[in-house]
């Protein structure tokens, strides 16, 4: 979708809500107790496959730190998800399990 200036932030809005819907689908199906469905070899392939197109498909059209920060957020709660990463800082987090900052994408 493009409105009339030829911007597509309604687009990059709708894909950000997409993206938070299927986090809180992967977070709702990962029993908080069970250390297997909280590790990282359940949640990162869940997130690459699922979430991370949907952010890349537009990170190039993002210029303002608003939509920025709401697309993080979403890579924010899946490292976060991650057990035993829960008190790590999100860049020490993004390191451990060998991410990149969108903005770097």
């Amino acid at each position: 979708m493009v409105n009339s200036k030829l911007s597509m932030s309604q687009q990059c809005v709708l894909v950000a809500k997409k993206t938070n819907r299927i986090m809180k689908c992967i977070m709702k199906s990962t029993a908080k107790s069970s250390d297997i469905s909280r590790s990282s070899e359940m949640i990162l392939p869940l997130y690459l496959a699922l979430v991370r197109p949907h952010l890349e498909c537009c990170s190039g059209l993002l210029s303002t730190g608003q939509m920025w920060s709401s697309w993080s957020r979403s890579q924010w709660k899946a490292t976060r998800m991650i057990r035993g990463q829960e008190h790590l800082s999100y860049e020490k987090r993004l390191r451990k399990v060998g991410l990149f900052g969108l903005q770097k994408k």
